[in-house]
């Protein structure tokens, strides 16, 4: 005996939500499911009823095949699917060697003489293998993943650098862009800051690789594994398992620190020979010398005049010594630039030589010193 079912369900989208409605035919006794309207299916629509089946949210569905929400939504809607999407999803439905060539011709061309019934046989295969599929009901997270720590302060003095930075990054043919400078100069701020503005460009997130404890060239790939929580496998290579799950993003990742593993350069290269959608900002105190490579360089900030000392107006808006007020104020809020203090505090920047990180480190100590007195110390 046979049963129309009248199915309304809702797909979520970035932009709108819309309710779409089914009517399916349905054979009581087996439960086997054939839709009425169309006799044979586009691929994503296919996906789409394949998902539904099982009660998986598009969220959940990307989850189980390992890719981000915006890449599978993509291929419902009728992007046509990469090479390796197709591969995962050949392996996930654990398809009969008889199923596997028409089903990737499928995937393909959008061609298949029996989408309907194929349907109906990976449900039961699902069904009989004890792998059917439960819903899952973990909240949506946000389409990009930032995964870096936003920025708690107020960037001072680099309007030139995150001009130079925003367009080298906005451009689809620069794909690695280095952050050259000294120690202390403020790179990781920078990039940070960069990161939190351009966050929105990279759908399918942005991580940071912390190479501070790192000085193993062999493991810089292992961190960066790490910072997208793949796990090593045997068979491939990291390289190659790193590769393949990139393949397909539009990611960013910020390699911090360098420099004291700049060795490893041409291999982390190689992830943009296979990643089309791919970029990469790397903060170091060298080049990397690698083809491809834009730098953009980092100078201490600007510092005063001593002789003539410019005025108290002007003297707050040079940006060493503005950075270091507003440390100051930060702990000190009663504290304001004065002529009694602005020749100390214009002098401290220059013997800090307009490092930030040292500006930021004097100005902790001013807390518990007068201006005179730490000039004195340095």
């Amino acid at each position: 005996m046979y049963v129309y079912v009248y199915l309304e369900y809702y797909e979520i989208d970035t932009k709108l939500c819309s309710v779409y409605n089914e009517s399916f035919l349905v054979r009581e006794d087996t439960w086997q499911l054939n839709v009425v309207e169309r006799g044979r299916m586009h691929f994503g629509d296919w996906l789409k009823r394949y998902r539904m089946i099982h009660n998986l949210t598009q969220q959940a569905m990307a989850k189980q095949l390992g890719y981000a929400i915006i890449t599978y939504r993509r291929v419902e809607q009728g992007s046509p699917p990469s090479g390796p999407f197709v591969n995962r999803l050949v392996e996930y439905l654990q398809l009969p060697d008889d199923e596997e060539v028409a089903f990737r011709h499928f995937a393909l061309t959008h061609n298949h003489p029996d989408s309907q019934g194929l349907l109906v046989r990976l449900t039961h295969i699902k069904q009989d293998s004890g792998t059917a599929l439960e819903a899952d009901n973990t909240p949506v997270m946000p389409l990009s993943e930032y995964r870096l720590p936003l920025p708690r302060t107020t960037l001072i003095g680099r309007t030139q650098e995150m001009d130079q930075l925003r367009t080298l990054l906005q451009q689809p043919t620069i794909r690695l862009v280095t952050l050259i400078g000294t120690g202390g100069v403020g790179k990781t701020r920078l990039a940070l800051q960069i990161t939190a503005e351009l966050r929105a460009d990279f759908p399918d997130g942005v991580r940071l690789v912390d190479l501070t404890a790192v000085t193993d060239p062999n493991l810089v790939m292992s961190a960066i594994a790490h910072a997208l929580d793949i796990h090593e496998q045997s068979g491939k290579t990291l390289l190659e398992q790193v590769q393949a799950y990139l393949y397909h993003r539009r990611m960013l990742l910020v390699l911090d620190n360098f420099e004291q593993v700049v060795q490893a350069a041409p291999e982390v290269a190689q992830l943009l020979d296979t990643a089309a959608h791919l970029k990469l900002l790397i903060t170091s105190r060298i080049r990397l010398q690698v083809q491809g490579e834009y730098t953009v360089g980092l100078t201490p900030l600007r510092l005063p005049e001593l002789d003539p000392l410019p005025t108290l107006a002007e003297l707050a808006t040079v940006p060493a010594v503005e950075l270091l007020m507003t440390r100051i104020q930060a702990m000190q809020s009663e504290v304001v630039l004065t002529k009694a203090n602005a020749v100390y505090l214009a002098h401290i920047c220059h013997q800090v030589a307009g490092l930030p990180l040292a500006l930021e480190l004097a100005a902790a100590r001013l807390r518990t010193l007068s201006p005179s007195l730490l000039l004195e110390r340095l």
